[in-house]
């Protein structure tokens, strides 16, 4: 008798545990979902805008430039892995804009508080100008 007890009380833990990793991830989703952030430690900057479109998570990457405002821009998907794990291919964009980030690996995005992620080594901040920054988007398609 105690065996099942602990038997149905390790399953309920188990599915508990399971589904707790499941909406964590999501709640990180949530926490940088709709803001941009910025990194202006090298040459005019740089930003990660993250939305969300036909259901997928996307990154829209953006160089800024110092005669216009957005110089590149490159959209890559999102992936949400468990246990809070974000990650997104810098493919072609961060590589060209710093040397440090590999383009050949998944970039973490590593939430440090609402307003601070990290990617390897560089911290992006939660920047106000995204009003601005989707004016020019939108402008340019």
């Amino acid at each position: 008798m105690i065996k099942k007890i602990l038997v149905i009380f390790f399953s309920i833990f188990l599915i508990l545990s399971l589904s707790s990793c499941q909406s964590e991830s999501k709640d990180n989703w949530l926490i940088i979902s709709d803001k941009l952030f910025s990194n202006f430690d090298i040459f005019a900057g740089c930003g990660l805008y993250f939305y969300e479109e036909n259901s997928e998570e996307k990154v829209d990457m953006l160089v800024y430039g110092s005669g216009v405002r957005i110089a590149i821009s490159e959209v890559v998907n999102v992936n949400i892995v468990e246990q809070e794990k974000l990650f997104f291919k810098g493919q072609y964009f961060l590589p060209q804009y710093d040397q440090r980030l590999q383009s050949n690996n998944d970039l973490e995005i590593i939430i440090i508080d609402d307003k601070t992620i990290k990617i390897n080594d560089m911290i992006f901040t939660l920047d106000n100008n995204k009003e601005l920054i989707f004016a020019i988007l939108e402008k340019n398609k």
